[in-house]
């Protein structure tokens, strides 16, 4: 099963970012709305995908997505591992709603359904990404095909890696909300996030509803006609 190699970031000036993909002669190719289906795995599914004591761990984080990415929709599964590159296989799909159903009669079980907004980059074998996630700081990603290729832009943008296992959740971080509550929402949107999220939050709350207001402004003007109605 083939790697994903990304990594996040959350410390860096998107101006200069974008100025230095423009100087590698990177190509904008376009900012997208996602709809996000995510899916667990049925035990019977798991037992049979994951076999031998070392992927015992691994079928416990393992999930299935369906995601509507503006310009193709994938159908997804991803095996987060120790090493901090999930495993991955994806196809290409013609309809997102025949997907969902597809994959709940494999028995699986939905988990949550969201939103974002994605500002897609390409500099040859290399995606740079900025995510709009419903009542979150944006935050940029650099994802390749390799590991080699993934450092060697790291350094080219001159930014810092975190271990994963040291990466704030800027939810908690910026608003304390708590996750254990936040993890209930099956459903988050730009639409609702608000509604559903502002009773978390416990500090700063003024940032978070400037936040979520300017994210559905942003989300109206570059979306008006594909507004989603869940």
């Amino acid at each position: 099963m083939p790697k994903e190699y990304e990594y996040e970031f959350y410390d860096y000036n998107k101006s200069k970012v974008i100025a230095k993909i423009k100087e590698l002669k990177g190509i904008y190719k376009g900012t997208f709305l996602f709809r996000v289906q995510q899916f667990k795995l049925p035990t019977s599914l798991l037992s049979e995908t994951f076999q031998g004591k070392d992927r015992q761990d691994d079928n416990k984080k393992a999930y299935i997505r369906v995601r509507d990415e503006g310009f193709k929709i994938t159908m997804t599964i991803k095996i987060p591992t120790s090493d901090g590159f999930a495993e991955e296989t994806e196809i290409v799909i013609d309809n997102f709603e025949n997907g969902v159903d597809m994959i709940l009669l494999l028995g699986c079980i939905k988990t949550v359904y969201y939103e974002k907004v994605r500002e897609i980059y390409d500099i040859g074998n290399t995606e740079i990404i900025f995510d709009m996630n419903p009542g979150y700081p944006e935050f940029m990603e650099i994802e390749s095909k390799t590991l080699a290729q993934l450092n060697k832009m790291v350094k080219i943008f001159g930014l810092t890696v975190v271990p994963e296992s040291e990466q704030k959740n800027l939810f908690v971080e910026l608003f304390g909300i708590d996750m254990e509550k936040f993890g209930k929402f099956d459903n988050v949107t730009f639409t609702n996030v608000k509604k559903l999220v502002a009773p978390l939050v416990t500090k700063n709350i003024k940032q978070f509803n400037k936040l979520t207001d300017d994210h559905l402004k942003k989300y109206k003007s570059l979306f008006k006609k594909k507004l989603t109605k869940k």
